[in-house]
């Protein structure tokens, strides 16, 4: 199974981005260090990510998982898989979030956006 996996810290800016974001979203590390990852224009909708990512933050809970229809670099519709987990020392705020991103299917051409 590929996986995108994403760390984001406290500010939610990129601090890692494998290989596998790379094919997904089609840009290289060295593009997205650093930088927040609610500003990148990768297809994935942010205004639906951005609660899930906030909430994972706070540390409301210890793993948030969503089903979003993205666009992959291709320009492909896609429906993934996007978990969300706090990287936590236990009893303090977490530090950042771990995003995982999976593609489930290729969404038809002609199916409802």
């Amino acid at each position: 199974v590929k996986v995108s996996i994403i760390v984001l810290d406290a500010s939610l800016r990129v601090r890692l981005w494998n290989r596998q974001s790379f094919e997904m979203w089609g840009l290289l590390e060295e593009e997205v260090l650093g930088s927040p990852f609610l500003g990148l224009d990768i297809g994935l909708p942010r205004d639906l990510l951005a609660p899930a990512l906030m909430a994972g933050l706070k540390g409301d809970s210890s793993h948030h998982e969503l089903q979003l229809r993205a666009t992959n670099r291709r320009g492909k519709r896609i429906v993934c898989r996007v978990g969300i987990s706090p990287m936590e020392p236990a009893d303090i705020r977490p530090e950042g979030v771990i995003v995982l991103i999976e593609q489930e299917a290729e969404v038809a051409p002609d199916a409802e956006p």
